[in-house]
């Protein structure tokens, strides 16, 4: 009974020996295989998708290099800027002193040119008006001979709400102007009894003539300072443009790193996942 229970048991032992030999180990041997093939394949793909971050962070490295260098152009370019307009600004300055000064030349001009003058208010046009026998004819109601080579010139003005019937006169000598002037009240009584009517008086006021030289002068320094003006906006209007397109240039690359980084992002986090 031993033996027989012995034998049953070598048989149980060698069929189970060969059982695995002829099925369960070649079972086992393609089961990893497959499990092997599987691995490398995932192996495959992860060092495929870690290509794939390596060459996107490469990328977003590249992408931050192109960002640091504009901001770099754009803060050279505002340096240019703020340069260019403390230039404009000084131009600017010496324009107004330039002004100033014109102004004060020309102030000086119409002093000087009042000197000779005088304006005559209230006296009516005429048939065949004539400002210089006008003149002379209120300078004798006033009790002074003026003759007409005292007078250098003479002739009416535009009507104003301040003034109407105005005549201005430009005399050869100061001192036969001053003596007009210094009779202007002997002509004030005789100019209203004549002139009743129409409420009329007259006076003599400064008036504003300058020479004919000085004022070529002026007119051409004025042509200067408006050369130079266009010259000032022209450079403004430059640097303006500049600015907006360095400005417009930088925005648009701005906007298009932060879409490049973005689709960085979700290429990432899928290639995580």
């Amino acid at each position: 009974m031993a033996a027989s229970h012995g034998l049953e048991g070598s048989l149980t032992l060698e069929s189970l020996r060969k059982l695995w030999k002829d099925e369960l180990l070649k079972d086992v041997r393609n089961e990893v295989k497959v499990a092997v093939i599987q691995l490398k394949e995932e192996m495959n793909l992860f060092r495929k998708k870690i290509d794939e971050i390596e060459a996107s962070q490469k990328f977003l490295a590249s992408q931050y290099d192109k960002v640091l260098s504009n901001l770099q152009g754009t803060n050279r370019s505002v340096q240019d800027m703020n340069a260019n307009i403390q230039h404009v600004t000084q131009d600017l300055i010496e324009t107004k002193e330039w002004l100033d000064e014109l102004d004060s030349r020309l102030d000086e001009q119409q002093q000087y040119g009042r000197r000779d003058c005088l304006e005559f208010v209230g006296i009516p046009k005429v048939d065949n008006d004539d400002p210089v026998k006008l003149v002379i004819e209120t300078a004798a109601l006033a009790g002074v001979e003026v003759k007409e080579d005292d007078i250098s010139i003479a002739h009416r003005l535009k009507p104003t709400k301040k003034g109407q019937d105005r005549i201005i006169a430009k005399f050869i000598r100061r001192s036969k102007r001053d003596e007009v002037y210094s009779n202007r009240k002997n002509l004030k009584q005789k100019l209203h009894v004549r002139h009743c009517k129409e409420h009329a008086t007259s006076e003599m006021y400064k008036h504003e003539e300058g020479r004919k030289q000085s004022h070529d002068q002026i007119l051409q320094d004025l042509g200067d300072v408006r050369n130079k003006a266009q010259d000032v906006w022209s450079k403004i209007d430059d640097s303006t443009a500049q600015m907006l397109s360095y400005h417009q240039e930088s925005a648009d690359h701005y906007t298009e790193t932060l879409q490049n980084l973005k689709k960085m992002n979700t290429t990432i986090s899928y290639l995580l996942e």
